[in-house]
């Protein structure tokens, strides 16, 4: 791919961020949502991350003249069927990921199987060259019983990976972006990227 502009189909900073210490490293230029002249709501609409990351990186697609991904993630915590799942980020309403983690938390406080996992669907769409492909990392790891971390975002901090005994939020974003669910759809990205040049 010849192409150095990427466009991220997310106004999320800590998101943002991820991408941004992953890809420019390799040479990209990343702009995303909160590049753009006006705002862009989009509705997520869709019923899997799959089709919510195609129908946000389809709807920046539609205003830029560059390829877009989009990321569309999310926590699965297996003893509360898969709660929060593709809605992790609008179940809560106007809550604060802090108080959304406690009530998390309180929901768990009785449950022993505290296994869960973090999902990431990548979407890339180029509408110049009629592309439109998919990539998916996942996390496995627990919840915890408390609070941990003074880094990360969204449930970094009471989602604890037993293969670095820490949760997401006691990492370092160089560190979270080893073994994260994002780092993992990304690098899948960044293989076909090569496969195409």
């Amino acid at each position: 791919m010849s192409f150095k502009t990427l466009w991220f189909a997310s106004s999320n900073i800590g998101k943002i961020n991820e991408l941004k210490s992953i890809l420019q490293p390799k040479g990209y230029d990343i702009k995303s949502m909160l590049d753009l002249n006006s705002p862009l709501e989009i509705n997520e609409t869709g019923t899997s991350f799959v089709e919510n990351a195609i129908l946000k990186a389809t709807t920046l697609a539609n205003l830029v003249n560059d390829p877009v991904i989009a990321d569309d993630s999310g926590l699965e915590i297996l003893a509360l069927n898969n709660f929060p799942g593709i809605n992790s980020a609008r179940w809560k309403g106007e809550m604060s990921y802090h108080d959304a983690m406690l009530d998390i938390l309180e929901q768990m406080k009785d449950e022993s199987n505290r296994a869960a996992v973090f999902i990431c669907a990548i979407a890339y769409v180029d509408f110049n060259h009629k592309l439109t492909k998919t990539f998916i990392g996942k996390l496995e790891g627990e919840i915890t019983t408390e609070i941990k971390g003074d880094d990360g975002f969204g449930y970094d901090q009471i989602f604890y990976v037993p293969a670095v005994h820490a949760t997401l939020g006691e990492l370092s974003l160089a560190d979270k972006n080893k073994i994260s669910h994002r780092n993992s759809a990304v690098q899948q990205l960044l293989t076909f990227f090569q496969e195409q040049s």
